[in-house]
């Protein structure tokens, strides 16, 4: 049957017109909100989330996309909680004890039922699971109901943050609003009247659309495929915002509120768009506003719980292998026990005892007797759950931090860096000098004179290229000179990148480890103040000078020593008068 089957509730995505070409969604995309969801956990720097939905179409529906929208963002969902409609108290408990033991405490709440949504949060409370540290986060599939909610409910909700399509308060919809309420007072005289949802703004623009779509078949063939068309050609100003269906469904929304539960009343505390993320306005970019979490308090959740189970943090440490200065392992025959020491362990003892709560740990050794182990079998470790941690000497690279968190460096080199380096290049007419100080242009071109007059001394008697006029020969000794000149090739010097070191603490006790270990360092020159320069001084090439002017020097010494005693032996230097002859014949 050629029949449109319009839906103003069914916003999974796995429905769709592609299917069901007659599917027509006057609804958004479940899809569309995945990301002011992520960019919201963003915003608060937090890196796990736990996913709770409903185990129905709707939702596993989101689950790919907002799973994605979290990867885009470096948020992990480190687990998954799926609860049937029809499940009992009892297993819903069970459940809310599953949540409970894991560290976690960002909770993402995607679910279209209000009553398996209102049993969620009175376990969760019973439980104290909405207690401070916690975050709640709930999509519009419960956002949207949040103006319905009992006010029984509401005290179980407080702290809690949607997030929903938003719709523009005009003059149209606070009047809708106001005969809305009029007509259900009428009707229902002891209930106060609350204000519609988003859903039945859908509803009442959906069924406009189909009677705009079908006054303009009237007369013409009404075949589902014609009334198809004309729906999906039908576009006006509707309650709930511009109603307009591309592919099927209606035109996604470019903003979302979000919405905090404070008291008896639902707060906006900020919108999200592609333009600005998540802000106060939806046309700046501004902080949002403070928002109300969860155990009646302003103080951002840190994400995550105290380690409260009777388990102890399985640390896993370097075992045979390794380098014993930073982690020793030594098995006493004697007592049977291992003994763990070294540089590293002693670091994460003393950062364990800084934090101002408690969490017992143990450490593992890691020793592959079957084969030999690297480093990169032992975080990976950490990947497979084997180990909660490790600690050693592990150097931060690419391929390991897609499986593990890295703490900050606590030795040197730290964190460094190798990366391009933009040449700076600057026009100008004397740019050319810039590879250069004066000093060394001076030094060098004092050098070219020199060589050229010492080569000239050594060669204008006997080469008849240094003979001629006085100022021929002085070009033939300029000429010589710079000939021997010889530029370097690439862009000038540039500064390394310096290497950041960042230290685990204020206090002192990371230098009094490392001199336990390593010993005073005091001694080393101090570098500070030291600025590597981007130009070519006179103290990189002085020995290359003081060569070329001594072997320059020697040359001319040795030749007139030579000349001077040939002339002697001849008997040419008998009087005064030869000497005066010799020096006019040798210029």
């Amino acid at each position: 049957m050629q029949v449109p089957i319009i839906t103003f509730s069914a916003s999974s995505p796995s429905l769709s017109s592609k299917r069901n070409p007659y599917f027509v969604r006057a609804t958004v995309n479940d899809s569309t909100q995945v990301k002011a969801i992520a960019h919201f956990v963003q915003n608060f720097k937090w890196k796990e989330v736990v996913l709770v939905h409903d185990d129905t179409d709707y939702g596993h529906g989101i689950v790919p996309d907002l799973v994605d929208a979290f990867r885009d963002v470096n948020v992990a969902v480190s687990h998954r909680s799926v609860i049937a409609p029809s499940a009992t108290d009892g297993e819903v408990d069970s459940e809310i004890d599953r949540l409970k033991a894991i560290w976690t405490r960002v909770f993402v709440v995607h679910m279209a039922s209000y009553s398996l949504g209102s049993r969620l949060f009175t376990k969760a409370n019973e439980a104290e699971l909405m207690s401070e540290g916690s975050v709640w986060i709930t999509t519009d599939g419960l956002t949207n109901l949040f103006e319905n909610i009992y006010p029984s409910m509401i005290d179980l909700m407080q702290g809690i943050v949607g997030v929903r399509p938003y719709v523009r308060r005009t003059r149209k919809l606070v009047e809708f609003i106001g005969r809305w309420k009029k007509r259900f007072h009428k009707d229902h005289p002891d209930i106060d009247a609350s204000e519609p949802t988003v859903y039945d703004l859908w509803a009442y623009d959906s069924l406009q659309a189909l009677s705009m779509a079908v006054e303009k078949t009237l007369g013409i063939s009404p075949s589902g495929l014609k009334l198809l068309n004309s729906l999906m050609n039908t576009s006006f100003d509707g309650l709930s915002g511009k109603f307009s269906l591309v592919d099927g469904q209606l035109m996604s929304p470019s903003t979302f509120e979000i919405i905090n539960v404070v008291g008896n009343r639902k707060r906006r505390i900020g919108f999200w768009t592609p333009e600005f993320k998540i802000s106060r306005s939806a046309t700046s970019k501004t902080d949002i506003k403070s928002v109300f979490w969860p155990g009646e308090t302003n103080d951002v959740p840190r994400g995550w719980e105290v380690w409260t189970s009777g388990m102890k943090l399985r640390v896993g440490v370097p075992g045979n292998g390794g380098l014993t200065e930073f982690v020793e392992v030594e098995q006493d025959s004697s007592t049977n026990k291992t003994r763990i020491g070294g540089f590293s362990i002693q670091v994460f003892d003393a950062a364990m005892k800084a934090l101002n709560y408690s969490v017992p740990y143990e450490y593992i050794p890691f020793d592959e007797q079957h084969r030999m182990w690297t480093y990169d079998d032992l975080i990976y470790q950490v990947y497979i759950k084997k180990f909660d941690a490790v600690v050693g000497d592990f150097t931060i690279t690419a391929n390991r931090t897609a499986f593990v968190y890295f703490t900050d460096p606590y030795s040197e080199p730290g964190i460094s860096m190798l990366v391009t380096v933009t040449e700076q290049n600057q026009k100008g007419t004397l740019t050319f000098l810039k590879p250069l100080t004066s000093g060394m242009w001076l030094t060098s071109l004092a050098f070219f004179v020199y060589t050229g007059l010492v080569v000239w001394v050594l060669e204008h008697r006997i080469n008849h290229n240094f003979g001629g006029t006085l100022s021929h020969q002085i070009s033939i000794m300029f000429y010589f000179s710079f000939s021997t000149l010889a530029f370097s090739k690439g862009s000038p010097l540039v500064d390394d990148i310096s290497q950041a070191i960042q230290k685990i603490g204020e206090e002192r006790k990371l230098e009094e480890i490392q001199s336990r270990f390593y010993g005073n360092t005091t001694t080393c020159q101090d570098r500070v103040g030291v600025v590597p320069s981007n130009r070519l001084t006179l103290d990189s090439f002085w020995g290359l000078f003081l060569v070329t002017g001594a072997t320059s020097t020697s040359a001319l010494v040795i030749s007139l020593a030579t000349l001077v005693y040939h002339e002697k032996e001849t008997g040419e230097l008998s009087s005064p008068r030869a000497f005066h002859d010799f020096f006019k014949r040798w210029r």
